[in-house]
């Protein structure tokens, strides 16, 4: 009985040794309790806790990591690429999924440097703006986004396995949400700019329509101005959107490769119209000069002849009021003295509708002044406020103020679709279309 009991004790052993597979020389330990400590030499928050931002290496301590990991003598730091070739011959855990988690949201693509001797990983802290893989800029858009305090305190953890992150209970790195110093130099910079525009907006015709300055007045200070343009304010508002959007995108990520195809062709159409606008303008004084300038010459030409013919009226009328005048002589007389009534009628006539055309185009050459009130200027034409001046207001306002509230929120330029880029450019066409027949009234009025 001990024999047959011995005898199925070896054969269960030798099946065992069958079924059991090949394992490597080292075993891999069993996951023990892993803790998770942030050293970031150098640099703590007010509160005590480590610091730190985009731009940053940030080195995490994690108790036990070595042991997690396999038995290691390699106490050198390694990088992705010389561990996997490590890895291959070794029986040391694979590392390179390892993924930092701020406030539970992985933060993929960042380099790693593994330091297993004493139990550390080293995660810098970079922000990846490529085209075909976002998942890096969108996971720092969702931390870093309307951000509203130069830092705050995050729970930094990391997944060794890349998907299940290790508990920390509390946080534990104060993340730098806004550099400091960047933003300073950068609004000091805009603010300067937005400074050197104003002046100029407001002591030059940097807005304003093109063309002579109106009429003066005795007193230099209170000479009147050109009113507004509607195209150049429209070009001005989207410079200075897409501009503090660009600055804001690079102080808060570092990438100042931000700008997009529909951001610059947003800035295009707006060129577009403030260019159409200027051309259409200027198209219309330049005929309006030329035919003005053809007009006057017809008008001299025309007062010298009926000057001619009112003299020879009158001595036709003398002729005719002599004594002993012969009657066939009387009738010629009467027959020329018609004939030149007649044309000099016809060029009375004329004289009148050249009159009439050269108040058009003096009307059409003359600037009117501004009225005094900016949305009186941009939103009015010879025949008051208009329907499409307005719409072109509303959709540029609603759309900069989108536009603004989208990069502030997501760290990227606003991803404009076709149809939002077709609705700016149709505004801008219909403000186009409506100001070619625009002609100012004769008496006055609000200028184009």
């Amino acid at each position: 009985m001990s024999r047959n009991h011995a005898l199925a004790g070896l054969v269960a052993c030798v099946v065992t040794l069958g079924l059991t597979p090949a394992g490597p020389a080292h075993a891999v330990a069993d996951t023990p309790a892993l803790t998770v400590e942030i050293v970031q030499p150098g640099r703590a928050a007010p509160g005590g806790l480590p610091a730190g931002g985009l731009g940053d290496r940030v080195t995490i301590g994690i108790k036990g990591l070595q042991r997690w990991a396999g038995a290691s003598t390699d106490c050198e730091p390694r990088t992705d690429a010389a561990r996997i070739e490590k890895a291959v011959s070794t029986d040391v855990r694979d590392l390179t999924r390892a993924k930092l988690f701020i406030d539970n949201r992985a933060i993929p693509d960042l380099p790693v440097t593994v330091e297993l001797c004493n139990d550390r990983l080293f995660f810098d802290l970079v922000y990846t703006a490529k085209t075909q893989n976002t998942a890096n800029r969108d996971a720092w858009s969702r931390i870093l986004g309307e951000s509203h305090a130069w830092s705050r305190p995050v729970v930094m953890t990391v997944a060794l396995d890349g998907s299940n992150p290790l508990p920390v209970s509390k946080p534990n790195f104060d993340l730098v949400m806004i550099p400091r110093a960047r933003f300073n130099w950068w609004l000091g910079i805009f603010l300067v700019l937005m400074a050197a525009f104003w002046y100029l907006a407001v002591r030059s015709d940097l807005l304003r329509d093109m063309g002579p300055q109106p009429g003066l007045t005795p007193d230099p200070r209170q000479q009147p101005r050109k009113p507004f343009s509607l195209g150049r304010c429209q070009m001005a508002w989207w410079l200075f959107v897409i501009l503090a959007a660009y600055l804001f995108i690079g102080v808060m990520t570092g990438d100042y490769l931000s700008m997009t195809v529909q951001a610059v062709a947003l800035l295009g159409v707006s060129a577009a119209t403030a260019v159409g606008s200027v051309a259409i303008d200027q198209n219309r004084r330049s005929g309006a000069e030329a035919q003005k300038s053809a007009l006057t010459a017809e008008q001299t030409t025309l007062a010298a002849k009926q000057a001619t013919l009112t003299q020879e009226l009158a001595d036709t009328a003398a002729r005719l009021a002599a004594p002993g005048i012969a009657p066939v002589a009387a009738n010629d007389l009467v027959k020329i003295q018609t004939e030149t009534q007649i044309e000099r009628d016809k060029i009375l006539s004329r004289l009148n509708q050249i009159s009439q055309e050269l108040k058009r185009h003096e009307a059409i050459l003359r600037v009117n002044p501004a009225t005094g009130n900016f949305l009186k200027d941009i939103l009015s034409d010879a025949t008051g406020v208009t329907l499409h001046r307005f719409q072109m207001l509303v959709w540029t306002v609603v759309l900069g103020i989108v536009f603004a509230l989208q990069v502030y929120r997501n760290l990227a330029m606003m991803d404009f679709s076709p149809e939002l880029l077709a609705l700016q450019g149709i505004s801008g066409g219909t403000y186009l279309s409506f100001k070619v027949p625009e002609t100012p009234a004769i008496s006055g009025g609000a200028a184009p």
